[in-house]
């Protein structure tokens, strides 16, 4: 057998946890779809929606459901707040979801309001959220690695932020949160990770753990 240690972006990685510190952690958008994304005009809405980012979000939403079988049964537009009715015909299921949003059209968060069974709220928010933008290979590699620690101990990433050589991820981890900075260099090494704000010490325990760092 070789000795020789396998490569990987996790190669070069330090944890540093001396910045984290207790606080709320609310990721910015909880649903990855792109707000300025042009559409044709020959696109049909079922639904009154006046402006392009919403047009968006509606789409985005209609594009990750359908597979399952899931329609969108009512919109409402209210001031930074859109409310979706969705069901189900064949499982006789459906719920309602309150969308929060800021002025940059991020899903700031999601807010059941009825759901028939109980369940079903949870099994559309996870497929509108499940959807991660990833813009390059190394991100989808970082991702994915990730993913393969972290969902070991379940602990979910609910959503990403990209920014110039760092990453900025989101892990939920049964009713704790924590925000979590992720550096890299120039040669596609992550250098250092980071928690930043968390809910729960346990939360940073577990995905260090869970890292095996």
């Amino acid at each position: 057998m070789s000795n020789i240690p396998k490569i990987t972006p996790f190669y070069k990685v330090i944890w540093d946890s001396s910045q984290g510190k207790l606080d709320s952690v609310r990721p910015n958008n909880l649903v990855a779809f792109d707000p300025n994304r042009e559409v044709g005009i020959q696109t049909n809405l079922e639904f009154s929606i006046s402006e392009q980012p919403l047009k968006n979000l509606y789409l985005h939403i209609v594009e990750n459901i359908k597979a399952e079988g899931i329609k969108v049964s009512s919109y409402k537009h209210h001031n930074y707040q859109e409310i979706y009715g969705f069901e189900d015909r064949v499982k006789q299921a459906s719920c309602s979801l309150r969308l929060h949003y800021n002025g940059k059209y991020q899903i700031t968060r999601i807010e059941p309001i009825r759901s028939e069974p109980v369940e079903f709220a949870s099994t559309v928010q996870e497929l509108i959220t499940s959807s991660i933008r990833l813009e390059n290979d190394f991100e989808k590699q970082v991702y994915s690695l990730l993913k393969e620690k972290l969902s070991i101990s379940e602990i979910l990433i609910q959503s990403i932020e990209h920014n110039n050589f760092h990453e900025i991820y989101y892990l939920k981890l049964e009713d704790e949160n924590l925000k979590l900075r992720i550096y890299y260099d120039g040669d596609g090494f992550i250098t250092s990770i980071n928690p930043l704000g968390y809910t729960n010490i346990k939360i940073v325990e577990a995905v260090r753990l869970a890292l095996e760092l």
